[in-house]
This record gives C-alpha cells, structure tokens and sequence, in this order.
C-alpha cells in the first residue's frame, strides 16, 4: 500500500513499478501492483489501467490479488461510475466467489450514495451468492440508495 501511495496520481511515471511489481511471484507485491494501478490512474478512466485490472482479475492465481484488481477498477473509474456495473457485469456470475465479492465490492465503492438504479439491478442479480457476498451486496445497495433517499427527503 506504501507504494501505492507513492505513486498516487502518477499516471505512466508510475508504469515501471507496476510491470515489476506485476510480474514477481510473490501474490503481495503482485496484490501491491494492482493497488498501484488503482492509484497511479485513480478518476483518469484509462482503457490501458482498465485492460490491466480486467486481465489480472480473471487470470492470476491469488485471490486476493483478483479481488484487489477489481476493487481498483472502481477507483479508476470514480469519475465515471455509471460504467462500472458494465464493465464488473460478467465478473458478477464467476464462479469464484472472491471475484464476486469484490465485484460487489467495486460497484458499492464507485456508485456509493449516487442511487444508481442500474448499480441496484446488477447488485441484485447477484442472489446466487454465500452469506458474505450477501452481505456486502446488501451494504452496496443501501449505500446507494441512502444518497437517493436524502435528496428526496
């Protein structure tokens, strides 16, 4: 996470560090690559970052470095969060309950109090889901529509 925070906002100075970081065989520093992306491109919405995050998401063997991959997809996208349900859609029917969870995750954090309707139907569609997957769809989608209930109220 240091390193991460190192490169916040760094864009491509931050590139040669993440290809080293992504390619080690230790899953912790391949874990601290994707949070790197995550902040290096935070709010750019860059298809390269974007391209990075989905190929890791759906081929490295840790979990936690999959799970870390789509989260960081949402920072990534925080300025444009209406496209994260699209792009975690597929993630959301994986058999791997980690990227589910984080795909959950990854929607809750980009659409947190917009009341996104969409966010809530793919949120939802997720019902095939263990009880901590629930849970976290469940915080997701309340997040989400507190902020529609305050503009009502």
């Amino acid at each position: 996470m240091g390193i991460s925070l190192m490169y916040y906002g760094q864009e491509e100075q931050a590139d040669g560090q993440i290809a080293s970081l992504s390619k080690d065989r230790d899953p912790i520093l391949r874990y601290g690559a994707m949070y790197t992306i995550a902040l290096a491109y935070c709010g750019t919405g860059s298809n390269k970052a974007i391209r990075q995050l989905l190929h890791v998401a759906v081929s490295d063997v840790s979990n936690d470095v999959r799970m870390a991959s789509i989260i960081g997809i949402a920072f990534v996208m925080f300025k444009t969060p209406e496209r994260v349900p699209n792009l975690v859609r597929l993630l959301l029917e994986s058999f791997n309950p980690h990227v589910r969870y984080a795909s959950c995750m990854a929607v809750g954090i980009a659409l947190s109090g917009t009341g996104n309707q969409d966010a809530i139907e793919v949120l939802e569609v997720s019902e095939r889901s263990e009880r901590a997957l629930r849970k976290t769809r469940i915080l997701a989608i309340d997040e989400s529509r507190e902020m529609e209930n305050r503009t009502i109220i």
